[in-house]
């Protein structure tokens, strides 16, 4: 929050270029003198308060939270955009408040102050970082690159002459006539997620055959701008447009309206949401910026014939929406699940809904459910798990062993079979059905009360006889057998 605060002052030419000396000392006065004021709400001169000793407090370019007032699009950070003469009026709670002349004196130059350290840290840290990373660079071509150990991400790198190794001209030139040689045609699929640095290598070779006068050559382009999801790896869907505007007249654009994928209940609802004519909300000037909102370009979608009379179902449902504390400072990744499953549990509970009413189970249906972040994946299926629905399973990074008491149970079987000092195994295994299972099959009549060792030796020797993947089929066996299953 810091960061942007200040970079967004810093890149908009904004830093005072001499920072008053006291200013720490100053924010602490100031703050003990707004305290005891009246602005016409109690919060008014609390907030200003806790901001002002933030600032007296602040180490510049330290990671951190901003207090409430100090955060990007709060109070502070607009009075900043947008600095009055005179006196600071504002609405808080509906009705109008003010902060007087005398006040705002004051705070100008404190703000001004702590602005300017921040961006004169942040500015020594970027040089650093850019020493550090140079110097990795340099490394990195000599022990990797120039040795062919070579990464997909460095291909576009290579091959693009103004960023590539020093001199690439006559090899990029020898490579881009072979080509020109080899292939006369050129198809380019999901175009949208394609970056700057790898179209500046493509465009030479492309070149040729776009503009060839004999017609023996040609560039297919496929894609869909508003299935740009890669931003963060820099794809560029604006390329669609300057393709376009590069070779006027050349290309023939044809829209893909109909849908050989998706059902009608599904395109309905993709319609109303991306279709401004039932989409008010892709008008508002408010929301996006002209230039996104002129680039927006959208064709309703339709199924293709076989798919009309498919049933299906679609909806947009709202969870409500957890307010987060103002002076939270705790950090997102060192939640554990059962904590992140009780944030998200309103998004779960909507989700539980649609499963009962949709009971795609019972029905026979494979059923997806999508999450953006790995850990929200976990947390909500716990808590559907807790909640009734238990045939859940998390893909990607998560164990089997994380998402199923069962197969939690066998793993610590065998951990403990494998090193019986693995105490936290083996109290796992005696608080489950397992540990009765274990005893009830030795082959000896005390097996119900043998002890742990009886146990041990006898389950350690039946692995080493037949397998643990055998083991492991006798105990699932036993288990079902318990449960009548």
């Amino acid at each position: 929050n810091v960061a942007g605060w200040a970079g967004s002052a810093f890149w908009t030419g904004e830093i005072p270029r001499s920072p008053t000396a006291q200013w720490q000392p100053q924010a602490a006065a100031l703050a003990s003198q707004v305290a005891g004021q009246n602005f016409g709400h109690a919060s008014i001169s609390k907030s200003l308060a806790n901001a002002l000793n933030w600032i007296a407090e602040r180490t510049p370019g330290t990671a951190g939270t901003a207090a409430g007032w100090l955060k990007d699009g709060d109070k502070l950070a607009e009075l900043w955009r947008g600095w009055p003469e005179g006196e600071w009026t504002f609405d808080y709670y509906r009705k109008p408040r003010t902060v007087p002349a005398s006040i705002m004196t004051l705070l100008r130059p404190i703000l001004e102050a702590w602005v300017a350290a921040e961006c004169a840290a942040l500015s020594r840290k970027t040089a650093a970082i850019h020493q550090i990373v140079s110097r990795y660079e340099q490394l990195y071509d000599r022990l990797a690159r120039r040795k062919g150990r070579l990464a997909f991400d460095d291909l576009p790198l290579l091959l693009d002459e103004k960023k590539g190794a020093p001199a690439p001209g006559p090899a990029l030139e020898l490579l881009a006539f072979r080509w020109y040689q080899q292939f006369d045609h050129w198809l380019l699929d999901e175009f949208q997620d394609t970056s700057r640095v790898q179209w500046g290598v493509l465009q030479p070779w492309l070149d040729e055959a776009i503009q060839d006068g004999e017609g023996t050559k040609s560039v297919f382009v496929v894609g869909d701008p508003k299935q740009s999801i890669y931003g963060w790896r820099d794809a560029e869907p604006r390329l669609f447009d300057e393709l376009a505007a590069s070779y006027p007249g050349t290309f023939t654009e044809q829209i893909m309206a109909e849908s050989w994928r998706s059902r009608p209940a599904v395109l309905e609802l993709v319609n109303r949401v991306c279709d401004p004519e039932s989409n008010p909300a892709l008008c508002d000037e408010g929301r996006f910026s002209p230039a996104a909102l002129e680039r927006w370009q959208y064709q309703p979608h339709f199924p293709a014939e076989k798919l009309k009379s498919e049933p299906g179902y679609a909806a947009v449902l709202l969870a409500p929406k957890v307010e987060a504390e103002e002076d939270e400072t705790e950090v997102p990744g060192a939640e554990t699940a059962g904590e992140l499953a009780d944030k998200l549990a309103a998004q779960a509970r909507v989700i539980q809904a649609v499963l009962r009413e949709v009971r795609p189970l019972e029905r026979r249906l494979s059923c997806a459910i999508l999450v953006r972040k790995n850990d929200s994946a976990e947390a909500v299926a716990q808590w559907l798990r807790a909640h009734g629905v238990t045939q859940v399973m998390v893909e990607g990074e998560a164990t089997l062993a994380r998402q199923s008491p069962l197969v939690a149970a066998l793993v610590d079987d065998l951990r403990w079979l494998a090193a019986p000092a693995n105490s936290l195994a083996a109290g796992h295994i005696s608080a489950t059905p397992m540990w009765n299972v274990m005893q009830q099959l030795l082959k000896h009549a005390e097996a119900a009360g043998a002890p742990a060792g009886s146990v041990w030796r006898h389950w350690r020797q039946r692995v080493a006889d037949i397998g643990a993947p055998q083991v492991t089929h006798e105990w699932c066996v036993a288990l079902a057998s318990l449960h009548g299953e």
